[in-house]
């Protein structure tokens, strides 16, 4: 809003994809904790390790096999 309380733009999904020229090539999905655990148990341990590599602080990195708690996750 502009300092006389009129409405410049709308936040929305798309003027935030718009501004940050962010462009999908699919549909986003939304997924649940409970889908992500159910997902992950059917990897294998070289594809958990490269997830945790890429989601996980460094000092959270686990050596053995999950349950990660999810403060771990950055």
């Amino acid at each position: 809003m502009s300092p006389n309380q009129t409405v410049l733009f709308t936040i929305t999904v798309d003027s935030i994809n718009e501004m940050l020229q962010f462009q999908l090539s699919e549909d986003l999905i939304p997924i649940s904790l409970g889908e992500l655990l159910e997902k992950s148990s059917k990897l294998s341990q070289s594809e958990l390790s490269r997830l945790c590599q890429t989601f996980m602080d460094k000092q959270h990195q686990p050596k053995d096999p999950h349950p990660y708690l999810s403060v771990f996750f950055t």
